[in-house]
Order: C-alpha cells, then sequence, then structure tokens
C-alpha cells in the first residue's frame, strides 16, 4: 500500500466556501471527496509526491518536519500535509492541507535563499527527489499566484 500527497492549485476562498455550504464537517472522508471534487471543477491537479505504507513515519517525520521543513519552515511544511479546512480537523488519513498565495510565496522566497545546496544535500536520493518536485510545485504556484491545496491519502 501507498500513500500520496496530491497538490493542486485552486482559489482556497472559493474552496472553503462551497465545503462551508455542504455542511459535513465531522465526517473527514466525505469533507475530502467533496473538496477533490471541487478541486477538480475550480483548480487544477499539479502533481504528487508518493510513499509507501512502510515509509510513512519517514515521510512525516524525516521529510516533512525535518527535510521540507528545515527549508521553508515546520509550519509551513507540516501545513501542507494536515490543516484545518472549512471547519474540518483531520484525524488520520485522508487529511487535506493548504497554503495561501502569501505563504507559498514565502516557502518560495525561503527556497530561494537556500539555493541549490539543500537539494545536494539531501541524506538519501528519495528526499533530494521528492525535495525537487515540492521546489518545483511550489514555484509553479508562486509564479502564477495561486494558493496550494494538498489531499493526503
Amino acid at each position: 500500500m501507498s500513500y500520496t500527497l496530491a497538490f493542486y492549485t485552486a482559489p482556497l476562498d472559493e474552496l472553503t466556501a462551497r465545503l462551508e455550504e455542504q455542511g459535513d464537517k465531522g465526517d473527514t472522508e466525505v469533507v475530502a471527496k467533496r473538496a477533490v471534487e471541487y478541486l477538480r471543477e475550480l483548480g487544477a491537479p499539479v502533481d504528487a509526491v508518493d510513499h509507501s505504507s512502510a515509509g510513512g513515519e519517514w515521510f512525516r517525520d524525516h521529510f516533512v518536519d525535518e527535510v521540507l521543513g528545515g527549508l521553508i519552515g515546520r509550519d509551513a511544511a507540516a501545513h501542507l500535509v494536515e490543516r484545518p479546512l472549512a471547519g474540518t480537523q483531520w484525524s488520520g488519513y485522508p487529511s487535506m492541507g493548504w497554503l495561501t498565495r502569501d505563504e507559498v510565496a514565502a516557502a518560495v522566497a525561503a527556497l530561494d535563499e537556500a539555493g541549490d545546496e539543500p537539494l545536494a544535500d539531501a541524506d538519501d536520493p528519495e528526499s533530494e527527489e521528492m525535495l525537487e518536485l515540492v521546489n518545483d510545485i511550489l514555484h509553479m504556484a508562486a509564479e502564477t499566484g495561486q494558493d496550494v491545496v494538498t489531499v493526503y491519502s
């Protein structure tokens, strides 16, 4: 079994408003399914980062918290995996995360300030590959001035 952190660009305000209209705050699975439907309508899928179920702890603790969090800040990195959306608190899978266009711009500025060295210094090829992909996704979103929404399932 594997897990995927799928990245979308979408207008966060409109997505949140539509989800709040539905009133399904307590059922995370229903909210996530509706959100993906709305994301397909309002935005566009960008790319995804995958890991095996056995690699979940490595992904969250090492890649998200240490590698990515060390570059863009731990809060911003954690918000890509899990962050309340439209009043829904996530507990397990699926979960959703997001960054506003301003937060994306700040993350990109931090990545640019770090330069290429962190990519070259990643302690394993998998971290390096994931970091390059997330870097590309965030740069694309920043260049187009869009919010980023993720689905982790």
